[in-house]
């Protein structure tokens, strides 16, 4: 009762100045999984994502780790400044979305139904459509459109499945895409155990993603390697270049690469450092100006906005929005208990919601878990 009060109380106060003012400003207005995730499970209020879409700002939330779905997701109607349960999602964890063709997407990563289909949800701005037919996807991380199909990244559970499928009619059918290194096919050798696939990048108008071979095998992993990044063909996944020894990160996700963003010719993604390619074998890391952990990247009309967040010798964190040019330009700061995970744009409004992942930090400050605020009158 007390955070729906407090939630009310900055939803007035915003209405009642926001509409005035000319200068940045921030609102905290709610913190909407708070009710959804109690006890011990407070790590899955954190909002891994967000996105806004069709007038709403949606909200991931989850931990496909610990199992703690399935998701109610929710977002905030911007016009009529409440949040609402968009529906209850049957998988453990919400932390990617995609728009794509006027559509928002969200990948399940850990469905709570049989592990021979994987899910994914999608929505115009009314109900969540559920797809549960994706074959093998014991996980599914990422998607993402390419030359007119879709893609799936996928954790499997055997060792013969794809980790990536390919759909050319809006998830109907689907078609295993290989791997192959060095001439020889991957995932045809009983050693394999299980693979993933965790992100998609396209950079110079090229497909590729991020491969992870788990294998226990000594000889498998002699054979095969560790993954790496792989290159789309047209028909197969090659090998390209290895990824590891290469960047480093910081406990801010499940991920290993939360956030990227293609602007040019040049991929930038975080780890929690900061990172830019233009080839995906030589890495740059950025440092920020404020020294700060870098929690996620957006982009919007050729501009590149960067989130970071810096803790405080009080223990408390300042979050800031920068926009990324051949020097970051800060745009605004937050100091509160805990510090920004994700945002989304909206115009000249911004939405960042605070979470953290590290234990000793997020059992101190449970309470703060998922806190969304709004910034306005950013230019």
């Amino acid at each position: 009762m007390k955070r729906a009060i407090a939630a009310a109380l900055s939803l007035l106060l915003l209405c009642g100045c926001a509409g005035v003012s000319k200068e940045p400003a921030h609102t905290n207005i709610g913190a909407p999984m708070v009710d959804y995730f109690d006890g011990a499970r407070e790590i899955s209020r954190n909002p891994w994502d967000m996105a806004v879409f069709d007038g709403k700002l949606y909200i991931g939330a989850g931990d496909y780790d610990k199992n703690t779905g399935p998701i109610n997701l929710n977002a905030f109607d911007i016009k009529k400044r409440k949040w609402f349960d968009t529906g209850l999602l049957q998988d453990e964890e919400i932390s990617v979305f995609r728009i794509y063709d006027d559509i928002l997407y969200a990948p399940g990563i850990d469905p709570k139904s049989s592990w021979d289909y994987g899910n994914f949800y999608y929505t115009r701005g009314n109900e969540w459509t559920t797809v549960s037919n994706v074959p093998g996807g014991v996980h599914m991380f990422d998607m993402i459109q390419f030359d007119g199909k879709m893609f799936y990244g996928l954790g499997t559970g055997d060792y013969f499945i794809a980790p990536v499928k390919m759909s050319a009619d809006g998830g109907k059918t689907y078609t295993n895409v290989p791997f192959y290194k060095d001439g020889k096919l991957l995932m045809a050798e009983e050693g394999f155990a299980y693979t993933r696939v965790y992100n998609f990048f396209i950079l110079k108008n090229e497909l590729y993603c991020y491969f992870r071979n788990y294998s226990e095998s000594a000889d498998i992993i002699n054979k095969y390697g560790k993954g790496g990044i792989y290159k789309f063909d047209g028909s197969a996944f090659q090998y390209y270049d290895t990824f590891f020894g290469k960047i480093s990160g910081e406990n801010i996700s499940y991920a290993t690469i939360p956030a990227a963003e293609t602007v040019g010719d040049t991929l930038y993604f975080t780890t929690g450092k900061f990172y830019k390619t233009e080839d995906l074998r030589t890495y740059t890391e950025i440092k920020m100006p404020d020294e700060g952990i870098v929690t996620d990247l957006l982009q919007e009309n050729g501009e590149l906005y960067v989130l970071s967040r810096k803790q405080q010798e009080d223990g408390n964190f300042k979050t800031t929005i920068w926009r990324y040019g051949e020097t970051p330009t800060a745009l605004y700061t937050i100091d509160f208990e805990l510090g920004g995970q994700s945002f989304a744009k909206n115009g000249t409004t911004f939405y960042v919601g605070m979470g953290e992942k590290v234990k000793d930090i997020f059992i101190k400050k449970r309470d703060f878990i998922g806190t969304i605020f709004e910034v306005v009158n950013i230019k």
